[in-house]
Formats: structure tokens, C-alpha cells, sequence
């Protein structure tokens, strides 16, 4: 009867011990999963801030020029204290260049979604649709427009894409371009 006792006890030990490692891995992988939930969510608020402090660069330099808007005003216009803007770029001009490559992006996007669209089996009219958008664009975008012919420069965008060698974008566009019936006379650099 001893040695049944026993048994019972190393086998409720053993329960107890199992219970409590489960708790320990659940409880775990609950606080593992609160822990990444709270990181994807202060990422999120992250890149929400970033965004505010484009676009409300974006909107003061339309409405004042670059060179008199201040830091503090659009920290403010992001709602965000003024050393929050510090976190996400050194200075005026580098949120300057990070616009400017937004902007280009998301035209060039469009642009090529836009030609994608109404894709035809000639080169040169591919070429004329894609620019046409371009052009369609700035004309109803004039801020956009006024904010790029006077800060951009073709080397920080291929800077830019050559930091992103991922960008499925610049792929798309150089698998286009190789594809056009001119293409082998030029190397892919002089390509894009």
C-alpha cells in the first residue's frame, strides 16, 4: 500500500509539474505574442509619425517655400514635439530628399501601373503612354510638381534604388526595358 502511495505522489508531482510547464509555455508564447502585437504596434505609430512629418513637409513647403519653413513648424503641423522630428531625419534637407524620392515613387508607380494597363505590342507607344501619365499628372499636381523641378537630381534616385535592390518597381521597369527591341544597344545602367 506504501509503494502504491508513492506512486500516487511521484504521479501528481508529475501532473503538477506538466500543468506548470504548460503554463510556462503558454503563458510564454501568450507573452511572446502581447510582445510582438506591442512591437508591430510601436512600429506602426513609428511610420504613422514619419508619414505626418512628410506630409505636413509636404504641405508647408507648397505653402511657404522650403527655406521658410522651420522645423518647429512642422513638427507642429505633425503633431509630434519638435525632437521626435530628429528620430527620422538629421536635418531639413535630408525629410527634403526622402519627400522628394516619395513622390517620384509613387508618380513612377502609377505611371507604370497606368502603362501596364494599356500595354500594346509597340516599344515607342509603351514609352509615349508611360510619359503621358507623367506629364497628366504634374499638370492637376502643380505642388508636387514645383516641389520636384526644383530639388531633384537624377543620381539621388539611383542612389536611392541601388540602397533598394529589392524594389520590385525597379525590377518591373529594367525586365520592360531589356525586353524593348533597342535594348541591346545599351548596358543595363544606361537602361534605367
Amino acid at each position: 500500500m506504501k509503494g502504491k502511495r508513492k506512486n500516487i505522489q511521484y504521479f501528481f508531482i508529475y501532473i503538477i509539474m506538466l500543468a506548470a510547464s504548460a503554463f510556462l509555455i503558454f503563458g510564454g508564447v501568450k507573452q511572446l505574442m502581447m510582445t510582438q502585437d506591442l512591437k508591430a504596434s510601436i512600429e506602426q505609430k513609428k511610420e504613422e509619425k514619419k508619414r505626418n512629418l512628410l506630409e505636413a513637409a509636404r504641405i508647408l513647403f507648397s505653402q511657404k517655400g522650403i527655406s521658410k519653413t522651420s522645423i518647429s513648424e512642422i513638427a507642429q503641423a505633425a503633431k509630434v514635439a519638435k525632437g521626435t522630428f530628429y528620430l527620422y531625419f538629421k536635418d531639413k534637407d535630408e525629410l527634403l530628399e526622402h519627400l522628394i524620392l516619395q513622390i517620384s515613387r509613387n508618380i513612377v508607380t502609377l505611371a507604370y501601373e497606368h502603362a501596364e494597363q494599356h500595354r500594346t505590342d509597340d516599344f515607342t507607344e509603351n514609352v509615349i503612354i508611360f510619359v503621358d501619365y507623367i506629364i497628366t499628372y504634374f499638370s492637376s499636381h502643380q505642388d508636387s510638381l514645383s516641389l520636384i523641378k526644383r530639388n531633384f537630381t537624377w543620381s539621388m534616385v539611383q542612389h536611392s534604388l541601388e540602397q533598394e535592390e529589392n524594389n520590385a518597381l525597379r525590377h518591373q521597369l529594367l525586365e520592360r526595358l531589356q525586353a524593348s527591341p533597342t535594348s541591346h544597344n545599351y548596358s543595363q545602367r544606361e537602361l534605367f
